[in-house]
C-alpha cells in the first residue's frame, strides 16, 4: 500500500489544486460581487499548491524533477500568471486575434 505522503501523491494533489485555481474564474458567475468577494481564492489555492510541492520535494527521491515540475506548474497554480502565459503563447504563435492585452 502506498504511503499517503509520497511524492507522486503530493504532486498529484498539487496538480488538481492548480487546475482548480486555473479554471476558477470560468466557473464562478460573471458578477461584480462574486469577482470582488472571491479574488483571493486562486492566491490561496496557489499557496497550497506550492506548499504541497515543497512537501513533495522533501520526500522525493528525484528532487531535481520535482523542482522542475513545480516550476512549470506554479504559474497555473496562481491562475493569473497562467492566463498571461497562455495569451502570450497564443500571441507569439499567431493564433490570438482578439484585443491586445
Amino acid at each position: 500500500m502506498p504511503k499517503l505522503a509520497s511524492s507522486p501523491i503530493l504532486l498529484g494533489l498539487a496538480t488538481v489544486l492548480a487546475s482548480v485555481s486555473f479554471f476558477f474564474h470560468v466557473v464562478i458567475p460573471r458578477s461584480f460581487l462574486y469577482q470582488e468577494a472571491l479574488w483571493w481564492v486562486p492566491i490561496v489555492l496557489g499557496g497550497m499548491c506550492v506548499w504541497l510541492g515543497y512537501s513533495a520535494w522533501r520526500v522525493a527521491r528525484y528532487r531535481r524533477f520535482t523542482i522542475i515540475y513545480m516550476v512549470l506548474l506554479t504559474p497555473f497554480a496562481f491562475s493569473y500568471p497562467g492566463w498571461v502565459l497562455v495569451l502570450f503563447l497564443m500571441l507569439a504563435s499567431g493564433t490570438y486575434h482578439g484585443p491586445m492585452p
